[in-house]
């Protein structure tokens, strides 16, 4: 089932939240993020690419509030390339 543009707006505004959290270093907005994240992802299941570059989001914010002050700024990076390339895909 095809999701509605409804629900990629949603989807797009919860990776753009969650980007500007991890750019703030802001763990517990962060947190709430990635579980509506988790919520509406399900929803594009059938969506491969979606659902691969979501699943990357969300284990490069876990690993960016996770580590080491140098790895954590890699991570970021990580995190805010993943984020402009979900929305660019929306």
């Amino acid at each position: 089932m095809k999701a509605s543009v409804g629900r990629r707006l949603l989807l797009y505004a919860l990776v753009k939240g969650l980007g500007d959290a991890v750019r703030r270093n802001d763990k517990s907005v962060a947190d709430r993020y990635r579980r509506r994240l988790r919520l509406i992802a399900k929803e594009f299941e059938a969506n491969p690419r979606i659902r691969d570059m979501l699943e990357r989001l969300l284990w490069a914010t876990d690993q960016s509030f996770t580590t080491d002050v140098v790895e954590r700024d890699e991570n970021k990076e990580r995190v805010l390339e993943l984020t402009e390339r979900i929305m660019r895909f929306l």
